[in-house]
């Protein structure tokens, strides 16, 4: 699904990806149309978060608050991939400041982003089961 901000699909069973267009700009209306819109696309199913914001080049108070608010007995983790020091110090922040309430990593390469929701989607789906 798309949006004018960000790409939003499956990128592998359980792992959603969330990728945002080049320069995007996320203020507290994009943000929650990136959330109603995700929440469509995983229908309530168990799954994890992949958020690709190598392209993005701001994101609101507003907005940083939004999505760390985001949670779900259903959503068992979240990676944010980033490729600069700037954004490195900006995702830093948001894990110190916003404090997601989901299991939230910060990575430079997205095999290892992968292979923490893969951990997440295995601890999450023992934990979900009778």
């Amino acid at each position: 699904m798309s949006l004018e901000c960000a790409q939003i699909s499956w990128h592998s069973p359980g792992v959603l990806l969330v990728e945002f267009a080049e320069g995007a700009t996320i203020e507290q209306a994009e943000a929650r149309s990136v959330v109603a819109r995700g929440k469509q696309v995983v229908e309530d199913r168990p799954h994890t978060i992949l958020i690709d914001a190598r392209k993005l080049r701001y994101v609101s108070s507003e907005a940083r608050n939004h999505f760390a608010a985001q949670s779900s007995a259903q959503l068992l983790g979240t990676a944010l991939v980033i490729s600069s020091q700037l954004q490195a110090g900006l995702a830093n922040l948001y894990l110190n400041v916003s404090r997601p309430v989901v299991p939230t990593r910060v990575f430079t390469e997205e095999v290892t982003a992968l292979a923490f929701l893969r951990e997440r989607l295995t601890v999450g789906r023992k934990s979900l089961a009778p």
